[in-house]
């Protein structure tokens, strides 16, 4: 986005300004109900980066120790809100126009109006879209629900095939064990992912395997980012 298309945005929120090294937007970020009454006020840092827009969700933090950091809530111990993985966001903005204005509204809003009525005791599991496990396993559960597979080795085979995918793999049996070729029984599903950007199901495959590699552990505890 440009100086300009944020400063037209940012037109409707007077308590949020653009900043500069790091290019941001802070200030006091107000949630309102359906009739436009203010719900809560958080005082917010939202940082602006080349694929902020584009791929990816701006990267926010939270100013202040309003609202209880950790993996439960998806926030992180330096402020860092959780809003999805990189392969949700990447699903997100595939479906969806998303500019500054979207963000605001379709996303963060909705998320900080479900740790408000957490925090206020209100309800235990609101957030609008969902939510994954924290670490590892939440990328799992993205990868098992866009292909409709059930185990995290399963979706590990699907984004290793698709890793590996060329012209001698497509005349393999198939990784499913139908004992059909690859070609005529799974290749297009595997390649249904291929709107995602490879380095990402790159990194993520190897996540993913050491993780099994290692047990599949919690990495609720590695909430520090």
């Amino acid at each position: 986005m440009t100086k300009e298309e944020i400063l037209g945005v940012l037109d409707n929120y007077p308590t949020l300004r653009l900043r500069k090294y790091p290019s941001r937007i802070e200030g006091d970020f107000t949630i309102k109900d359906a009739n436009g009454a203010a719900l809560a006020t958080y005082p917010i840092s939202i940082r602006l980066y080349q694929q902020s827009f584009k791929k990816y969700f701006p990267v926010v933090y939270l100013l202040d120790d309003s609202l209880t950091r950790s993996a439960d809530r998806h926030i992180y111990s330096s402020g860092r809100l959780c809003l999805a993985t990189d392969f949700a966001q990447a699903i997100y903005y595939r479906d969806h126009k998303l500019g500054l204005q979207e963000f605001l509204e379709l996303v963060l809003a909705p998320f900080l109006a479900a740790q408000t009525m957490i925090e206020e005791g209100l309800a235990t599991n609101v957030f609008p879209k969902g939510e994954r496990s924290h670490g590892t396993l939440g990328i799992v559960e993205e990868y098992c629900a866009f292909w409709n597979v059930s185990t995290p080795e399963n979706a590990l085979t699907y984004m290793e095939a698709y890793l590996l995918s060329g012209s001698k793999q497509r005349n393999i049996p198939c990784i499913c064990g139908s004992g059909i070729k690859y070609k005529r029984c799974c290749l297009a599903k595997v390649n249904t992912i291929n709107f995602i950007d490879r380095e990402l199901i790159k990194n993520d495959s190897i996540k993913v395997r050491t993780w099994i590699d290692k047990g599949k552990p919690n990495e609720n505890h590695n909430f520090n980012q």
